[in-house]
């Protein structure tokens, strides 16, 4: 497909990925093959490995793809000079696992138009009797730590209260559940919420 746009790996200075997925039996590899002196840069949203440390700490079984993935993103880290993380959180879990590698942190962009949604219209289609919300983006799984904040959400929305003249918050929760984790499928989230935060946590 590159090549029927005109471009060949004799034509660029540097190669970017960012899915952990291409493997090197794709495009990746066809470019490396031709040009073995391409300079590599890796973007990573996260580190699998630290993801399966927190599997472990949380006593839940690690699932079969996360390994996978593990192998992949091990080797694509060992193939480029230098790897991106979008946090500096990030960027120190990258730096335990991958010592030698270089690490840059670059977050991502975000272009400010009229069509970004007002968060006044989420609080009031999603939360009408808040008088704050606490707006959680992200996978409802172990690694993000989202278990412990619906945990922790009582506590958080009382202390708020105290701090706020008694205003109301809650928590709105964007993001796809991981049906692949025990604890974390939308049954199991959905029953963990009405245990410890019910009508304060919101999923959008």
């Amino acid at each position: 497909a590159l090549q029927r746009s005109g471009f060949s790996p004799s034509t660029y200075d540097i190669m970017h990925s960012h899915s952990i997925n291409l493997s090197w039996e794709g495009a990746l590899k066809k470019i490396k093959e031709e040009r073995p002196d391409l300079p590599m840069v890796y973007t990573a949203h996260s580190v699998v490995r630290h993801e399966q440390e927190r599997y472990a700490e949380m006593g839940t079984k690690v699932p079969d793809w996360m390994k996978e993935d593990i192998n992949f993103q091990d080797d694509m880290v060992k193939k480029a000079e230098g790897m991106i993380l979008l946090t500096d959180e990030g960027a120190r879990i990258a730096q335990k696992h991958y010592k030698t590698t270089p690490i840059n942190v670059v977050p991502n962009g975000a272009e400010i138009t009229q069509s970004i949604i007002d968060p006044e219209i989420i609080k009031e289609k999603y939360a009408p009797n808040a008088d704050a919300i606490l707006l959680y983006v992200g996978r409802v799984t172990a690694a993000k730590g989202v278990g412990e904040l619906i945990d922790a959400f009582p506590e958080i929305k009382k202390h708020y209260a105290n701090e706020n003249q008694g205003k109301r918050l809650e928590l709105v929760i964007v993001g796809p559940f991981d049906e692949y984790t025990k604890g974390f499928g939308k049954t199991e989230i959905t029953k963990r919420v009405a245990r410890s935060a019910k009508d304060s946590v919101h999923f959008l």
